[in-house]
């Protein structure tokens, strides 16, 4: 029991690395100067979030170029307008970049995604003695503004229900276990009794089922890590209990598999607004 009980800790890192990645990058609307458009590239997406008091807004671009060639554009290109490169560092695939004139910073990540190079260019303003943007934790609420509105890459799964009203923010393939994440405008109580009662529908047969705070509890008095330091988040303005607040945790087993949903409430503030959902499908018969 504990095994199930204590699985969820990964599902809280997951979430929280989630959402630092998108907070990543960001750009002023009220720009000083024009932002280089790199040759044969196409600009996919932008995303505006409220850091401060500042509307910002980070631009997404995709090019069949190399990375090098990625990589030395910028680099020429903000050399002749006099920048300085305060950051330039490969971190497995991904290249990073920073340049810096005056008060004004352009923060760029270039990495590989399927036939295509994706690249994120930013350009922002940091006074002398500021602290860089990935210093400057948003909010919890605005990094809800830079949730994706369409599906991310992924596949749903044929006989697990996706939640109603939902997004797929993500979807990862590893040898027989399949990780999808969700964000759904259902509050986690309702989609506890959506799953409950469509995988009932489908013939999964449910094996256990807690609260988040029944198994944070049981976790506490059953292992060393009775005071769950080692999960403290990464913002400000929520605590680790309002994180918990409200989810569940079902066990399913059927089709030659089993499969854990992990509910979490979007607690930002008292206000409600909607839930994400992982769900672990593990294929038994690939054992």
């Amino acid at each position: 029991m504990l095994k199930y009980r204590s699985n969820y800790l990964g599902v809280l890192f997951f979430l929280a690395l989630l959402f630092l990645c998108f907070a990543f990058s960001v750009a002023t609307e009220d720009q000083k100067f024009t932002l280089p458009t790199l040759p044969q590239s196409r600009l996919a997406d932008t995303h505006t979030m409220r850091l401060g008091d500042k509307d910002i807004t980070s631009y997404l671009y995709f090019s069949a170029k190399e990375i090098d060639e990625i990589v030395d554009f910028y680099r020429d290109y903000f050399s002749k307008k006099e920048f300085r490169t305060i950051f330039d560092k490969k971190e497995g695939l991904r290249q990073l970049l920073r340049f810096q004139k005056d008060d004004w910073v352009v923060g760029i990540a270039i990495e590989p995604k399927e036939n295509e190079n994706q690249i994120v260019i930013a350009q922002y303003v940091q006074p002398k003695g500021s602290p860089p943007p990935e210093k400057t934790r948003p909010a919890w609420k605005d990094l809800l503004t830079l949730l994706p509105q369409e599906d991310q890459s992924g596949e749903d799964l044929r006989y697990i229900p996706r939640p109603p009203q939902s997004v797929r923010l993500s979807g990862i393939n590893f040898r027989n276990q399949t990780f999808l994440t969700y964000v759904s405008k259902e509050s986690a109580e309702q989609l506890r009794q959506f799953y409950e009662d469509e995988m009932f529908r489908l013939g999964w047969e449910m094996f256990h089922k807690a609260s988040m705070e029944e198994t944070v509890k049981f976790y506490k008095e059953n292992s060393k890590k009775k005071n769950l330091a080692v999960l403290k988040l990464p913002f400000p303005d929520i605590t680790f209990e309002n994180f918990i607040a409200g989810g569940y945790i079902l066990y399913y087993k059927g089709y030659g598999a089993q499969a854990q949903l992990s509910i979490f409430n979007n607690n930002t503030s008292g206000k409600k607004q909607g839930s994400f959902v992982q769900i672990k499908y593990v294929e038994e018969t690939a054992r």
